[in-house]
């Protein structure tokens, strides 16, 4: 795995043989060293980097660790990571309140063994990745419905919609996605439509999916049209169903064209099985 892939791991502290024996602890994971040696050459380091957790010293001359958490955490432009605090003093509980007060999330005392800090460093690894992705799969919703051929619309247990996608809102009539959003999905359904919609909600409970099934849509103007609704619940990590995704296509122009085939098709039978006109008899 190249550097750049790498999580990384930012050590502050400004006894230099500190830093090695914090990066040879650590060495065997799949990590990017960002080693400095005071509060200042931190903030100038991080400014382009992305980083999993930071390790940083409490005792420094000029700005303390404590002044550098505070700083990196109040930058609102920068994702939150967890910052340890290491320090060779003794932590009483006043201490102990003070480290946390500054935002870090955890902190380690020196000398500490090996294993103390290589376990902690891969629990803070492991929730990293799974932000990772978490972030990966929120990138991927986004895509999908902003690129999606369908009209996706997600919505609540309760039918109130959270988002759709941009075919969604052309085929609903609706100009801007704020306008949408919080709003209930019956309220594009005649009332006669809507308990047909609950029941489709029963059956996708018992069947996870429903597909194709017709509905008259009401656009924000008013018109209504012929559509497919293709329903499937968005399940929670516990299995549990927690919001629904609704597919809708507009087929108005497919049934327009299905009628008209069935009326050619009957007009042709019509025309085989009428007797022979009299005027077409003279004609021959």
């Amino acid at each position: 795995m190249a550097d750049s892939k790498k999580p990384n791991i930012l050590i502050v502290d400004d006894i230099p043989q500190n830093i090695e024996y914090i990066e040879a602890i650590l060495r065997s994971l799949p990590v990017h060293f960002i080693k400095v040696g005071s509060g200042q050459e931190a903030l100038e380091k991080i400014c382009d980097h992305e980083l999993a957790l930071a390790l940083i010293d409490i005792h420094m001359p000029g700005m303390s660790g404590i002044e550098l958490a505070k700083t990196i955490l109040s930058d609102t432009q920068r994702g939150i990571f967890p910052i340890i605090f290491v320090t060779s003093y003794t932590a009483d509980e006043s201490n102990i309140e003070m480290f946390y007060q500054s935002g870090i999330i955890d902190y380690i005392q020196k000398p500490f063994p090996r294993s103390v800090l290589i376990n902690k460093i891969k629990v803070y690894l492991e929730l990293y990745r799974q932000k990772e992705r978490l972030a990966n799969s929120e990138k991927m919703y986004r895509m999908l419905l902003t690129l999606s051929p369908e009209g996706i619309v997600i919505m609540n247990m309760d039918g109130t919609i959270r988002e759709a996608s941009i075919i969604a809102l052309q085929v609903l009539g609706i100009d801007q996605a704020e306008k949408l959003s919080g709003t209930s999905f019956l309220d594009f359904l005649p009332d006669n439509e809507q308990e047909h919609f609950t029941e489709l909600l029963k059956k996708t409970r018992q069947e996870e999916l429903s597909q194709n099934m017709e509905f008259r849509v009401i656009r924000a103007s008013g018109a209504q049209f012929i559509s497919e609704i293709s329903t499937t619940f968005i399940m929670d990590s516990g299995g549990n169903p927690s919001a629904l995704m609704a597919i809708i296509r507009d087929i108005s122009q497919r049934r327009v064209a299905e009628q008209q085939k069935i009326q050619t098709e009957r007009m042709a039978s019509l025309g085989e099985i009428l007797p022979e006109s009299p005027m077409r008899s003279i004609s021959r």
